[in-house]
């Protein structure tokens, strides 16, 4: 973590990696996907910014988007 308590990029990325059954790919351009089960992605970052994606439930969507500096993402948040 960096002296304001946040985790950057690489110590994200570096957590999605170690959890049991992850699996990592570059798709649509220069998007860094994370996922389980061959196709249930659950972390995206897209490599030409500082995007970050994360998948969350139902329940806790409102919740997060609620909170300074957090958007859905384009692409994710209708589904």
């Amino acid at each position: 973590m960096n002296q304001n308590n946040t985790m950057t990029k690489h110590q994200v990325a570096a957590f999605c990696r170690s959890l049991p059954g992850v699996k990592e790919d570059v798709k649509w351009g220069g998007v860094e996907v994370f996922y389980i089960d061959q196709n249930k992605m659950f972390a995206l970052f897209n490599l030409n910014s500082n995007g970050l994606s994360f998948k969350v439930e139902k329940d806790l969507f409102l919740g997060y988007i609620d909170r300074p500096g957090i958007r859905p993402s384009p692409y994710l948040a209708r589904a």
